[in-house]
């Protein structure tokens, strides 16, 4: 009468750190280059333990490194035969791993735990030195010594945010398997000696965070521009509705809704011939942060804005200059409606109600300079009016360019 042996399995799930530099990356490479994969070594010394070939253990890892990456916690499951605890493993895969490779959170999971399905998010660092680095950080930090525009780096990097196609931007050619992958979050730091990168998703390509990285190098040295990281992130059907996407969130105030500073610095200032010109300033901004709180404040700034708006056309230019000073630009107005829309926009701020604040009264001085002119000498003429309105204790002062000095 035969007997059969039934043998018992536990799910052990552990974390892993590991310094890359020696190995091909984290995926067993077949028999012959186990020995130069991460998890071809801690399968060869589960398996000793456990008196099994290396072919019945199957680390589970939450995601593949390429060669020459580190992980600080690599998440990573396995089933194995019971009969051994969790702290006896951990002690002899410690004892038989070579140095550049340690476990450590060792403990028994259930046993449909998956460390690549159940992983949330996954986060990948990237480190470069603007300066030569020591003998002991060289394996870990790429040298770039270039002069870099971080700023720009900065911004171009949120065009990779959200859900895309990445292949344009990782070592695969083809591939039967989705290359659509999610980047929940993009920072860039700067450190003492560079900057580190970081990259928060649900998971990366083949050398995409290095492609990415190298991509936002090229950016900041100026050999590539924003348009370059739409269109490979992208793709050239959303390419055009992504660029008017992204400049209109890039150049628009975000409590007014207004366009912001930076929109007249980098375009409306280079306008040789508009119409017309207004300087707005919200009357007594400063009082009603000290009665009310800034938050009160912030609410004013908002309802101004808004009830300006809703008195100017589409293809009027409303900027939110500083912080209680709106600019007004009008490439193409009659005098009269100019003088008029003025008044109108003065007078419906006078009836707009700040939302908590009830009891809290509102209104603008308004400077206006009509005539064609460029926009710098429009708006240096239009500030005077407007303060002559302040002193004078008009809300509206409108004058054309040959009346002002």
């Amino acid at each position: 009468m035969k007997s059969e042996i039934h043998m018992e399995f536990v799910n052990l799930r552990f974390s892993i750190e590991y310094e890359g530099t020696r190995y091909l990356g984290w995926q067993r490479l077949g028999e012959k280059q186990r020995e130069k994969t991460i998890q071809g070594k801690i399968e060869q010394v589960l398996a000793r333990l456990f008196a099994l070939n290396p072919e019945e253990v199957s680390v589970i890892a939450s995601g593949r490194t390429d060669a020459g990456v580190h992980a600080k916690e690599q998440v990573a499951n396995v089933h194995l035969p019971s009969g051994k605890s969790p702290q006896e493993i951990e002690e002899y895969c410690n004892q038989y791993l070579p140095e550049d490779i340690r476990i450590f959170h060792a403990h028994f999971v259930e046993e449909l735990f998956h460390s690549r399905f159940h992983a949330k998010t996954k986060e990948y660092h990237y480190e470069i030195s603007l300066q030569k680095p020591s003998v002991f950080h060289r394996n870990v930090t790429w040298y770039c010594p270039m002069q870099l525009d971080i700023e720009k780096m900065k911004e171009s990097s949120q065009y990779f945010l959200g859900e895309h196609d990445f292949i344009a931007f990782s070592s695969l050619k083809k591939t039967k398997k989705s290359t659509i992958r999610r980047i929940d979050r993009i920072e860039i730091q700067e450190t003492e000696s560079g900057l580190l990168f970081r990259f928060v998703g649900n998971g990366f390509l083949q050398n995409m965070i290095r492609i990415l990285v190298g991509t936002l190098i090229e950016v900041g040295e100026g050999k590539k521009t924003k348009e370059d990281i739409i269109l490979g992130a992208h793709g050239k059907t959303r390419f055009l509705e992504d660029i008017v996407t992204y400049n209109k969130e890039y150049y628009t105030d975000v409590l007014t809704n207004a366009y912001s500073r930076r929109y007249y610095e980098e375009y409306v200032q280079y306008i040789n011939d508009v119409s017309a010109v207004a300087m707005i300033d919200a009357d007594n901004f400063k009082a009603i942060n000290d009665q009310y709180g800034h938050n009160a404040g912030n609410q004013a700034i908002k309802a101004v804005s808004k009830a300006i708006q809703s008195c100017i056309r589409a293809d009027d230019i409303f900027i939110r200059y500083g912080g209680d000073e709106f600019l007004l630009v009008f490439q193409d107005i009659h005098y009269d409606t100019f003088t008029t829309r003025l008044y109108q926009i003065s007078e419906c701020v006078k009836q707009t109600k700040v939302d908590d604040y009830e009891d809290l009264s509102l209104s603008i001085t308004v400077g206006g300079i009509y005539g064609n002119s460029k926009v710098d000498d429009a708006i240096k003429k239009a500030d005077k009016l407007m303060y002559e309105g302040k002193k004078s204790k008009r809300s509206v002062v409108v004058k054309k360019t040959s009346e002002v000095d």
